[in-house]
């Protein structure tokens, strides 16, 4: 049944019209007189131009509205749905559309599209700050028009600082529910950071955990041993590690070298101890005030009867107890034709005098207590070798001592400041 509108019976009877409308002969006839149509609620009906609705209007099928102003309540019944359009109507072939229903109990506001219409974006907020959801799947969270968080198919994505509601008051995974891997540029932890076991700590100076070519500081576990190692992986080479400080500039601590198997123990940027494959080294070339001494005196010996050292070199030897040896082999200068002056790192010397006399300078006997020389005359003749001690010093209460007689030999010791013959 159509929908009129109604007319008191005296103005219907007053007019040509009312008598007309009166006299139809069906609704249809009464809304040509009238000049309305009619709407039938089964069938599609466009309305056009402003109507205003005083009561409830149902819909059973479709509305489409281009606009719509409602002071009371739009309301879709079980299975309906509201769509709000970017391309096209309900009846288009490409569409672009929001929809709003409910499907199997849950609430769904989504984007939809049909054939060449496009999947649009849909936000959820007000002003800058909004939920951004986008067709591919991906999402993100702004906050006054900065993004703070973004959700894609693989990755999340935070973009500002994020941190629990209360200091100490979140967990961020649990025993039972570990993440894979973490990369940090940095962490702070003010309490401990713990990794259970069969883990490891690595220290990248080349590459990551995925790089073909990496170089690493390990700090693992190994039947029971722990263990601070310098790895790499293919072209990556394996560094240096050391273990100590520095005061200011200057580095005290242990140097190993895996890849050329060296230990240097160093002090102020100076090598105290030296250890290779074949070597054991102690101080540099440049610096002279390194000892190698026990912590107190006769407390310990250097080898024993059972483990000898096979060969000692030393400048000096300065011994407060009995040398015991099977065999005593000095330095010899070996055989001179000219005057010469020894030092303290020398012990025998041959001198020749066959073409001419040869006078042997000695050192200052002042400080070098128990210092020996043996000279000889290693030659037949009359020329003679002369010993001469350093300024006023005496040799046996004589300023200079002869060596006349052929292939004769004189030992000679420091002590007190001069010099005397012992053999």
């Amino acid at each position: 049944m159509g929908q009129t509108a109604i007319i008191s019976p005296q103005i219907l009877d007053s007019t040509q019209i009312g008598r007309d409308l009166i006299a139809a002969a069906d609704q249809a006839a009464a809304q040509a007189i009238l000049g309305v149509t009619g709407v039938d609620t089964g069938e599609d009906y466009t309305w056009t131009g402003d109507h205003t609705f005083d009561g409830s209007v149902t819909f059973t099928d479709t509305f489409d509205a281009v606009d719509g102003s409602y002071t009371g309540n739009l309301t879709s019944e079980v299975g309906g749905s509201y769509r709000l359009y970017n391309l096209g109507d309900s009846s288009a072939t490409d569409q672009e559309y929001l929809d709003i229903s409910a499907t199997a109990n849950v609430f769904k506001i989504g984007v939809g599209l049909t054939n060449a219409g496009e999947g649009r974006t849909l936000r959820v907020g007000s002003g800058n700050s909004y939920l951004q959801m986008n067709y591919n799947g991906s999402f993100q969270f702004f906050r006054g028009g900065s993004q703070y968080m973004s959700f894609g198919s693989v990755n999340i994505t935070v973009s500002k600082y994020m941190q629990p509601s209360s200091d100490l008051g979140t967990k961020f995974g649990s025993a039972t529910r570990q993440w894979l891997t973490g990369y940090f540029g940095s962490v702070v932890a003010s309490g401990n950071l713990v990794n259970e076991v069969g883990g490891s700590y690595k220290l990248y100076n080349l590459g990551d955990e995925s790089a073909a070519d990496s170089e690493f500081l390990s700090l693992e576990t190994d039947s029971n041993n722990f263990r601070i190692l310098s790895n790499l992986t293919g072209a990556g080479v394996q560094r240096d590690i050391r273990l100590g400080g520095y005061v200011g500039t200057a580095y005290r601590g242990i140097r190993i070298q895996p890849a050329s198997g060296g230990m240097q123990f160093i002090y102020n940027n100076a090598n105290r101890l030296s250890i290779n494959s074949t070597t054991t080294t102690i101080g540099t070339s440049t610096t002279k005030t390194q000892n190698l001494q026990p912590s107190a005196t006769g407390s310990y010996s250097n080898g024993t009867d059972s483990f000898r050292w096979s060969n000692v070199a030393s400048v000096d030897g300065d011994f407060s107890g009995s040398l015991t040896t099977g065999g005593l082999r000095a330095a010899i200068v070996g055989t001179l034709s000219s005057s010469v002056t020894l030092t303290t790192s020398d012990h025998t010397l041959l001198c020749d005098a066959t073409s001419n006399d040869i006078t042997v300078n000695l050192p200052t006997a002042v400080g070098i207590d128990g210092q020996e020389f043996v000279i000889k005359k290693d030659s037949s003749g009359s020329n003679k070798v002369t010993i001469d001690p350093d300024g006023s010093e005496v040799i046996d209460g004589s300023a200079t001592y002869d060596i006349s007689t052929a292939f004769k030999a004189v030992r000679i010791q420091a002590y007190n400041g001069n010099w005397h013959i012992t053999g």
